[in-house]
């Protein structure tokens, strides 16, 4: 059975400074954990690091690709 409890963060705080050693030792290790499960997600700045270290067109590539696409553009229009 599972049920839901709004409880501040104040008061959250409150209720983990009364926890015994033990129990607070058992709730440090849980937060860890479940914070390098969080951090094996992929975020935005991963993301944003995995796309600037990709593949770059060099000016070469860059120019064949705009000359490319002019000729596509031409090809769709007639």
């Amino acid at each position: 059975m599972d049920f839901k409890i709004e409880i501040g963060f104040e008061q959250l705080v409150t209720l983990v400074k009364q926890l015994p050693n033990e129990k607070l030792a058992k709730l440090t290790a849980a937060l860890k954990k479940e914070t390098k499960a969080n951090k094996k997600r992929p975020t935005a700045v991963n993301f944003q690091s995995l796309l600037l270290a990709g593949p770059q067109m060099s000016k070469e590539q860059f120019e064949t690709f705009r000359a490319n696409r002019v000729q596509f553009s031409q090809w769709r229009e007639k």
